[in-house]
This record gives C-alpha cells, structure tokens and sequence, in this order.
C-alpha cells in the first residue's frame, strides 16, 4: 500500500488551526492530497463475469485484499463488502453496499459467518424510510423468509434521528437463533451531511449496544461478535464518513491526539473510493471540532469512549 506523511495534531493544536484564516484553503489542499494518492491493489474478484449481479455499482469496484470472503458451496465467494479496522480493532466494521434482491441472502450468510450483531443503514431521508421498506427483512410482516434464514422483527424504539430494531435471526439449517441490532439514522441524504450533533449521539447508540454485547459473551465465555456491518448505499461516502468519525472519536479519547488525514487514508486503503465527496471530509472535521470544542459540557461521552474495552482488554479477557 502507498504511505504519506500526514500531521498528527495534539487536541489543543487542532482545534487552533481551525480559527486560522487559510483554514478551508488548508482542508481542501489536504482533501486533494489525499484523492489523488495511488493506491496499489487488485480487484479481480469485483471484475468476474460471474460476480457481475453482485455490484450495486460498476463504478466502484471492491478490493481484494481487505474483501469478505464467504464461506460456501458455490463456485463463487464474493460479495461486495470489505473489512475496515477500527482505532484499535483489526475490523471493527465491515462497509458494504446495501444488499440488492440477488444478494440478500448472501448479505444474511455474511451476517452470520461473521457473528455480526449490529448493523448500521445509514441511506435516506426519514420520510423515504418510511415509504420503502427494509429490503433485507420487512418491518411489515411477522416473518422474512431468505433462502436459509427466517428474520423476525422483535422490537422497534424509534427515536427523533434513528430506530433501533431488535430482529430474531434463526438459520433454518441449524435452528440456531441469534439477536441482531439494527440502527437506522434517519436523515442522511446521499448528497448532504447530517447534524453533527445528532450523528454523535446515533454512534455512541451504537457502540454501547456493541460494548453490552462484549461483555455479555466475555461473562458467559461464549463466542465474541463479530464486525458491525454499515452499509448506505453504495457503501463508499456515508458508510466511510461513518467510520472515519467513529475512529478519531476513539483516537482522541485514548491519545489526545487526532489525524483526520491518515485515518482518511487507512479507511480508503481497505474500501476503494471511500470519502470520495470533498462535503464527508469537511462534515468528519466539523464533527471533530464539535466534539472537542464541546468537551468539557459533554464529558459524559468522552469518559464513555474512555470507559470501552480495547483490543488488549479484549484479548486479556478472552485468554484469561
């Protein structure tokens, strides 16, 4: 993979450069640097003839090196979603596009392979939410049949910016049955960039109910879970803002320091095309500034961030 020196600011000296007058000049240099830095790698697999149906978007193809690979009978592997490692997690997410009627049952296996247990559809306005039905399972009625699993609808809290949906997930193979957490943000049209504020609130929703499931299969020594899957649309603009915010929060609060730049860079290395819209780079730095500059009136959510475990929390706990 390409490298590049990029800064990497202590809070104070962050938060300092966005007063300075040449501060949009400086982003957007920055933000150009970054697009236009090569990256090495294949992406055979997106280019199969037989794995054609399986892309959204012939524009935006999938890497190899960092791609899911699915367990199966088929000739073919693949699907069109990638491994992104959080601050410190070798893949805290897996970004994906959303799953089309030919790939919904491969988007359930992914699922279920990986012992996912928290999805995130961050694709729509509120009101066209509303109006098109969850592909991937239907809110409206009792059971989901696909292919080899059976989605049933448990729960749903509804809040101003997002739902939580509990769904029952049993593999009809096996007749095992797992909880998933769904969580729908509410008002992120492609082109635009939500309420920081709002967004905040929505991730730290998140990784609490991924941090409770932690601890619960740690306490019960059972099998740790696995990635969170985010997917919007195509799985490149809103899915990468997404996780490039939810990684400087957590580099912040464990290194009181931040590189929106480098995180960027990472997050593109392991998804082709991600921030690939100047308005998701602009809207991550807004949200990094909000979040420091509010610090102080909401240090609930910087203890909280401090307060979840870590890669080596985990691994000690798991061995121990």
């Amino acid at each position: 993979m390409a490298a590049i020196s990029v800064a990497v600011y202590k809070i104070s000296d962050y938060v300092r450069r966005s007063t300075d007058p040449r501060y949009h000049e400086m982003i957007c240099e920055e933000y150009s640097s970054i697009i236009n830095l090569p990256i090495v790698d294949t992406c055979i697999n997106f280019f199969l003839s037989c794995n054609k149906n399986k892309n959204r978007c012939v524009d935006y193809p999938c890497w190899d090196i960092s791609r899911v690979a699915l367990r199966s009978n088929n000739s073919s592997d693949y699907i069109n979603a990638n491994y992104i490692a959080g601050f410190d997690m070798s893949a805290k997410f897996i970004a994906t596009q959303e799953p089309m009627p030919g790939t919904f049952n491969d988007f359930w296996k992914m699922i279920w392979q990986e012992n996912s247990r928290v999805i995130v559809m961050l694709n729509g306005t509120k009101e066209q939410s509303e109006q098109r039905n969850l592909q991937y399972f239907s809110p409206t009625e009792d059971n989901t049949l696909i292919n080899e699993f059976i989605i049933k609808e448990e729960r749903v809290k509804r809040y101003s910016h997002y739902t939580k949906t509990t769904l029952k997930v049993i593999h009809i193979d096996t007749g095992e049955v797992r909880l998933i957490y769904h969580f729908k943000y509410l008002n992120w049209p492609e082109d635009e960039t939500p309420e920081v504020k709002m967004l905040i609130d929505f991730l730290m929703a998140v990784n609490r109910k991924d941090q409770a499931y932690f601890r619960q299969v740690l306490q019960n020594n059972e099998l740790l879970p696995g990635p969170i899957v985010v997917h919007g649309e195509k799985g490149v603009g809103r899915t990468a803002a997404y996780c490039v915010a939810d990684i400087c929060l957590y580099q912040i609060a464990h290194t009181a320091s931040i590189s929106v730049a480098s995180t960027v860079i990472k997050v593109r290395q392991q998804r082709r095309f991600s921030m690939q819209a100047f308005n998701h780079y602009i809207f991550v730095n807004n949200l990094v500034l909000y979040f420091l500059i509010t610090l102080r009136s909401n240090i609930e959510t910087y203890m909280e961030l401090r307060s979840h475990l870590t890669k080596s929390d985990v691994e000690m706990l798991f061995r121990s």
